[in-house]
């Protein structure tokens, strides 16, 4: 019996180590499948392969517009002929990635033994053993948002490696970097409305290890991008020194995750909600659809028919981004007021949603009134039609 079990044993890390060749989502198929006992200890050699797909740097001018999921490889390459300016990781010579691939080796470890200044190694490994378990097939092994049942999903899974996220509550709105307590919420309550992303299960604990693994791939990823941009940006030039590169840009990137997490005393006076709607409610609801059409706000541009009619804009990330249908409960990630108004004040960097900062706090409490109440038509004065 022992002998059948170390042959099994063998031959999965054989099949394993083929995966680990191809890269990419074949990579991670075989760890992600058999979880902890395959894939951390077991297979020697096992590294984060090298970024391969498109950096998308400037988007075309042309609209954007839906596309297939799987594809999205071949659209953002196809970015380049529209227009646009798209890195290709794939054209430098193979002895430079092999050698950038070395030096973020050296510096952030493996998978199954990641490392980041500053953090718990024991959480970090424990994050992303749950990392592999729960959320690589469809985020992918080094965070990229193309696993094997990513690649298939609209919208995508988040790719991690930008240092960009769309849910931010705290100081991080320029940066689009989310509080912990941002990622530890989708991850506890999951996101209505997204395939995949329902509530977790986990225990508080092992989710705040999770998002420290998250937030490690984040960073991680912010690096490897801007040291492949060093090399691929026609008007930049390659560090002479990888080393001091990567550790200058991680202590960056640190900083300013934790620049994120800082107390955000910002508010403003909203209403409450009352059970059945008032005279006052309505009247604000129709003065935030006024202010929803004007040109001060500006949101009827992208927003048309309040988001019900299918439109297309370019991401952070160079993906086509279906502009949020304000009409829809399940595909609000808050309906909180104080977050619907941070969003309009504020912005959504990554989705390229443009912030105000000259509304009123008058102004934002219509706004937030008329957006809390779309979804429920039969609370909306007989003027004001989603």
């Amino acid at each position: 019996m022992a002998s059948t079990r170390n042959g099994t044993r063998s031959l999965l890390v054989g099949i394993g180590s083929v995966l680990l060749v191809l890269g990419g989502a074949a990579a991670i198929a075989l760890p992600a499948f058999f979880g902890s006992g395959v894939g951390d200890d077991d297979l020697p050699g096992y590294k984060f392969p090298l970024r391969s797909d498109p950096i998308v740097v400037v988007p075309p001018a042309s609209n954007a517009s839906r596309h297939v999921p799987s594809e999205i490889e071949r659209v953002l390459r196809g970015y380049a002929e529209s227009g646009g300016t798209v890195y290709d990781p794939v054209e430098l010579p193979e002895d430079t990635r092999t050698s950038i691939a070395a030096a973020l080796d050296d510096a952030f470890g493996t998978p199954s033994e990641p490392k980041l200044p500053g953090s718990d190694s024991d959480e970090l490994k424990e994050g992303g053993r749950r990392y592999r378990l729960s959320c690589a097939f469809c985020h992918g092994l080094t965070g990229h948002g193309l696993g094997p049942t990513g690649i298939e999903s609209d919208p995508h899974p988040r790719d991690f490696r930008l240092g960009k996220f769309k849910r931010v509550t705290g100081a991080g709105h320029a940066t689009g970097r989310p509080r912990r307590s941002d990622l530890e919420s989708v991850l506890k309550y999951g996101l209505p409305g997204v395939p995949g992303m329902g509530p977790t299960g986990l225990k508080d604990a092992d989710i705040r290890k999770l998002v420290s693994y998250v937030v490690f791939l984040s960073i991680r990823g912010e690096v490897e991008l801007a040291l492949l941009k060093s090399h691929l940006d026609p008007e930049d030039a390659p560090p002479n020194d990888a080393k001091a590169f990567i550790s200058e840009r991680t202590a960056k990137c640190i900083e300013a995750w934790k620049k994120a997490d800082e107390p955000n005393p910002w508010s403003i006076p909203l209403r409450d909600r009352p059970e059945r709607p008032t005279p006052e409610l309505q009247d604000s609801i129709r003065r935030g659809a006024a202010l929803f059409h004007s040109s001060a706000a500006g949101c009827a541009g992208c927003h048309e028919a309040y988001g019900s009619t299918p439109r297309f804009r370019y991401d952070a990330w160079g993906h086509p981004h279906r502009v949020r249908n304000l009409t829809e409960k399940d595909r609000l990630w808050s309906r909180e007021p104080l977050d619907v108004a941070r969003q309009i004040r504020f912005g959504i960097p990554a989705a390229n949603m443009p912030a105000h900062p000259s509304l009123s706090d008058a102004d934002l409490a219509d706004l937030v009134d008329l957006l809390r109440e779309l979804p429920f038509p039969e609370r909306l004065p007989a003027d004001v039609t989603p």
